[in-house]
């Protein structure tokens, strides 16, 4: 039990120095333009080593190369904001041992994401009247990118529609040089996702999400927001990854989600969201894994819109 409580207090103290560090960063550059590149980037050079960006990263050793690509992507981060960025992300799902963040999810929750999303565009692909058209993916919570980058690697010929409160310093930079890479297979939008993604589909209708991933706010509300306009601006039935659950009964709606039940768990308001949206109906939870000391506090899980 003090092992949980202590891994809780962890999560909290990295949250507020990651987002203490963005503060001071940003506010350092406020009202200024991104900073330049000042080297050539990292990322674009690991990239161009390997197989087209256009081609799936999946298969036997793929993982591999997208771990190659997340340190590269943090290392393009770090050059250029050296004082406020440290780690792979703050919060990201490739937290690993010796990252700043505190976190050490010694790639499970990066494999698992990895391999879900092979299996599902591979699938969806295979149901749909056109194999060869892109599909859409849509995300909240691009922070760093490395997400965002691991949707584009892992399904091939694909979109993906980010959105991002921007309150990191290196979140506008970072999606610019994904801009570059990418070009117009990928796109951020910037605010609070809870005016973004309704106002987003409303201008255009006609974009629709194929794969949804979720890791945005925290927040109870905020984070039940995201589920329900993903929900709205996705395909029927549409597959949702969504990081950030504690115990598997809680998340699929048949346990007690309140502080006091869930002790030891770093995002209670983020797991009783998720569970609330699986008793209102709107999603079912199918597979979930958790790193190792992590088991019923911090894990991901896939599901779909129902």
């Amino acid at each position: 039990h003090a092992l949980i409580v202590g891994a809780a207090l962890v999560a909290t103290r990295c949250d507020k120095e990651c987002r203490a560090r963005g503060r001071h960063d940003a506010s350092a550059h406020r009202g200024a333009p991104p900073p330049a590149r000042s080297h050539p980037s990292i990322f674009l050079e690991e990239l161009k080593s390997m197989s087209s960006s256009a081609s799936p990263m999946c298969g036997e050793g793929s993982y591999q190369s997208i771990d190659r690509l997340v340190l590269a992507l943090s290392a393009d981060v770090r050059a250029a904001f050296p004082r406020a960025y440290r780690g792979v992300g703050c919060r990201g799902i490739f937290s690993s041992r010796g990252a700043s963040s505190g976190f050490d999810y010694n790639n499970t929750k990066g494999v698992f994401m990895h391999e879900r999303l092979c299996q599902l565009s591979s699938r969806l692909r295979a149901a749909a009247s056109n194999a060869s058209a892109p599909l859409t993916l849509c995300e909240v919570g691009f922070n760093a990118g490395h997400t965002s980058m691991l949707l584009l690697q892992a399904t091939g010929n694909s979109r993906v529609l980010t959105f991002d409160l921007g309150d990191y310093p290196w979140a506008k930079w970072t999606a610019q040089l994904l801009k570059e890479v990418y070009g117009d297979r990928f796109e951020a939008t910037f605010g609070s996702s809870g005016q973004t993604v309704p106002a987003f589909h409303r201008a255009r209708p006609a974009e629709v999400c194929d794969i949804v991933y979720i890791d945005g706010a925290k927040d109870y509300q905020l984070r039940l927001d995201d589920i329900k306009h993903f929900r709205e601006m996705a395909r029927a039935g549409a597959p949702l990854i969504f990081d950030e659950v504690c115990t598997r009964s809680c998340i699929v709606g048949s346990g007690d989600c309140s502080k006091e039940a869930q002790p030891g768990c770093l995002w209670v308001e983020a797991t009783a969201a998720v569970s609330d949206a699986v008793k209102q109906g709107l999603l079912l939870v199918e597979d979930c894994a958790w790193p190792k000391s992590y088991e019923g506090t911090d894990g991901i899980c896939v599901g779909r819109f129902t």
